[in-house]
């Protein structure tokens, strides 16, 4: 699917989403934020949901909700989206415009 997806006005679908443990990241943020990164050897992130319901959908580590299955389970997971982001990122103002 393509990475970003229009699905009504000013509604979107964002596809692409994979993640990686931090420590194998490599390249700083810069880098990372090209269009041109290769994240082909991250893992395809289940959307919606969290780092560990990829890493269980992928195999990496057994569903935490049987027996001890969650002791197994390491804290050091990041993620990031590859793709086409809108022309704005900045988060929508609260009503009246304040922030804060």
């Amino acid at each position: 699917m393509p990475a970003l997806v229009s699905t009504a006005t000013g509604q979107w679908a964002v596809n692409g989403w994979r993640l990686i443990e931090a420590a194998k990241v490599g390249p700083g943020g810069a880098d990372l934020s090209q269009g041109n990164f290769d994240a082909s050897k991250w893992y395809a992130a289940t959307v919606p949901g969290t780092v560990l319901t990829t890493l269980v959908d992928r195999g990496v580590y057994p569903d935490p909700a049987v027996g001890l299955n969650n002791l197994s389970i390491p804290r050091r997971w990041r993620g990031r989206i590859t793709g086409i982001a809108p022309s704005s990122t900045r988060p929508p103002r609260p009503p009246g415009g304040r922030c804060g």
